[in-house]
């Protein structure tokens, strides 16, 4: 039996940030992330680098351009990682921005980003085709080595959004690293919007914003991985994909969102469901 209350499960737990445990963030006078009170020692141990007062961590004014910032701070983050500080360095630069395209303050190692609480850019791909008359999903299979959700199920293709690139130039190097799909393929993926959320794990914050992509693939195309994240590929009807978002954990936990925002895109989940207008509300929350 379907059971609608399992997507909201989803979405809280995708939301689960409570600003109480976090002190604010701020480069150049601006709030661009949140930092949990049991990290505050690693900051507090650097006074010359930051100011930690009145619940909120300051990035000193000395270092007052985005390039000398992005210096002091990649150095400290790479000293944490080597300290076990940070897990999974990802040799990714992400702009550290209040909201998307504007110039950023600073920028960031990946890994490094959610310690802080920064905001996060993704893209995620739904590769879709029809077989025998009857609409089908690719879902990836995430390597055991993974730094993160390992041996989760995934999108055909998904990545961050690193500095220096447009999104589209991320999406066909996602596409092409991760399920062999070249880019004349690649480019006609339909943008799908996006959907957002704030996730304590661990005492970090992921702020992310997922933009999606929906991707119609010939019916005899394979996908095969070409960087060694991904194990396998499964081609499901969408009933499939849908049962094991409302029955399982199999999939990693934000692309259980992606495939509801499906869901409703595509008709599969409806305004006749008691819950639809609260699934709906709470894809689209605004990060701090």
């Amino acid at each position: 039996m379907f059971k609608s209350k399992q997507f909201l499960n989803w979405i809280s737990l995708c939301n689960n940030y409570n600003p109480i445990h976090y002190f604010d963030f701020v480069v150049a006078n601006t709030v661009v992330g949140a930092i949990h009170k049991n990290n505050l020692p690693l900051f507090q141990a650097h006074p010359t680098i930051f100011n930690v007062e009145n619940q909120v961590v300051k990035l000193d004014s000395r270092y007052n351009s985005p390039e000398n910032r992005t210096q002091i701070i990649h150095q400290l983050v790479k000293n944490w990682y080597v300290w076990g500080k940070i897990s999974g360095w990802r040799e990714e630069i992400y702009n550290v921005t209040t909201e998307f395209n504007t110039l950023p303050l600073m920028k960031i190692e990946r890994s490094a980003a959610p310690i802080f609480g920064m905001g996060r850019y993704g893209i995620h791909v739904n590769g879709l085709t029809y077989r025998n008359n009857r609409l089908h999903m690719w879902i990836a299979k995430r390597a055991k080595n993974k730094p993160s959700s390992p041996n989760k199920l995934d999108n055909l293709t998904a990545g961050g959004h690193v500095a220096n690139k447009t999104v589209s130039e991320t999406l066909i190097k996602e596409c092409y690293e991760e399920a062999n799909i070249p880019q004349p393929l690649a480019i006609q993926a339909q943008s799908a919007g996006f959907i957002r959320y704030i996730l304590d794990r661990k005492q970090e914050v992921k702020r992310e914003t997922l933009f999606i992509y929906d991707l119609f693939l010939p019916e005899n195309f394979i996908p095969k991985n070409n960087d060694g994240e991904v194990a396998a590929f499964y081609l499901w009807p969408i009933e499939r994909v849908m049962d094991a978002v409302v029955n399982t954990q199999l999939f990693k936990t934000n692309v259980n969102l992606v495939l509801i925002d499906f869901f409703v895109r595509y008709g599969f989940f409806t305004p006749d469901d008691e819950n639809y207008m609260t699934v709906v509300k709470g894809l689209h929350g605004k990060p701090i």
